[in-house]
């Protein structure tokens, strides 16, 4: 059996972690009911409400610092920087997904 290389490996987990709020979101708009808070302040309060398609800003953010990075990673020369490129892109966008899958639940 072949064995994954380092760099296959976090390409793999870069394009899940690129398309998953996408569709998670995509879903989740069909059940949700058409305000949901949006907005908590640092006690964990709602103190915003909106239209529940305010919940695609997110996945396109993540969508175009997804892109902006892998297209960073396949412009570079060294092999290292690509990995680092990469790597960087992935902690960026679990931040984004962990927001997004946050808002998602307290949509419900």
């Amino acid at each position: 059996m072949k064995r994954l290389s380092v760099k296959s490996i976090l390409s793999i987990l870069f394009f899940i972690l690129l398309l998953s709020p996408i569709i998670v979101t995509g879903i989740s708009l069909f059940f949700m009911p058409e305000s949901i808070p949006l907005h908590f302040d640092a006690s964990g309060h709602i103190d915003r409400y909106g239209s529940k398609y305010e919940l695609l800003i997110l996945p396109t953010i993540n969508l175009a610092y997804g892109v902006a990075f892998y297209l960073l990673s396949k412009i570079s020369k060294k092999y290292n920087i690509k990995s680092i490129l990469l790597g960087a892109a992935i902690v960026g966008m679990i931040a984004f997904n962990i927001i997004n899958y946050f808002v998602i639940a307290s949509a419900f």
